[in-house]
């Protein structure tokens, strides 16, 4: 018996192994192509907000997902840096709000200015369910801020939420329960102000009795952290 030695089966049998070991190379460049190059078509971006209890300063932190749940980086940005940024042992609530730092219970006097006009309201009967609020309100156009029920200067009325509307202001309500509620500023944390844009200043006075609304002892705020 002879041995032929056969240079055709040889070459099939590298081009076996070279196959076996092509399929799972190429399924591996597949995969880190899909990972990596191609991972930007199917990645999916959130972002959560916060807003810290001590300063006032706001943020947010985003984070990319590969395939809508594989974390893939991080990155955070601050949008309003109060004075007390850098010193400030941060606490952080998620949300930004533009709501007043406390709610308002029923009976408490609320200040409104809005360039040269002046006007007030008494919240009562706010309620959870259904979320509705009574209002009483005081409005004058002059610049001046007393409001005598004598003056014929001074228009007053009653009204009733889903907002608190009357003169030229527009003030969003919400319930924080029976007997107290939210008001809200129409800007955010750090956003600039002019004189013409809404202001409140919510006092703890309980009547319209001797207030005079254009005096400089009254602290208005246009957004959470003026």
């Amino acid at each position: 018996m002879s041995w032929a030695y056969d240079e055709s089966g040889e070459s099939s049998d590298r081009f076996l192994v070279a196959l076996v070991l092509l399929i799972p190379l190429t399924a591996s460049a597949a995969l880190l192509w899909y990972l990596g190059f191609g991972a930007v078509e199917r990645c999916s971006a959130r972002s959560s907000s916060y807003t810290c209890r001590i300063c006032g300063s706001t943020r947010s932190v985003g984070r990319n997902y590969l395939l809508g749940y594989i974390p893939l980086r991080g990155r955070e940005a601050i949008h309003y840096r109060s004075p007390a940024f850098a010193t400030c042992n941060h606490d952080w609530s998620s949300g930004i709000s533009c709501a007043v730092r406390q709610p308002v219970p029923d009976g408490i006097l609320v200040l409104v200015r809005q360039d040269a006009a002046y006007g007030a309201f008494v919240l009562r009967n706010q309620k959870a369910s259904p979320e509705r609020a009574e209002y009483q309100w005081w409005y004058r156009p002059d610049g001046l801020g007393v409001f005598d029920a004598n003056d014929p200067s001074v228009i007053t009325g009653h009204g009733t939420t889903p907002g608190i509307e009357f003169g030229p202001f527009s003030i969003s309500w919400s319930t924080h329960g029976d007997g107290s509620g939210w008001l809200y500023y129409r800007h955010w944390p750090g956003d600039a102000v002019k004189p013409e844009d809404l202001h409140l200043c919510v006092t703890d006075h309980h009547s319209i009795e001797g207030i005079d609304a254009a005096e400089s002892k009254w602290k208005y705020k246009a957004t959470p952290v003026d």
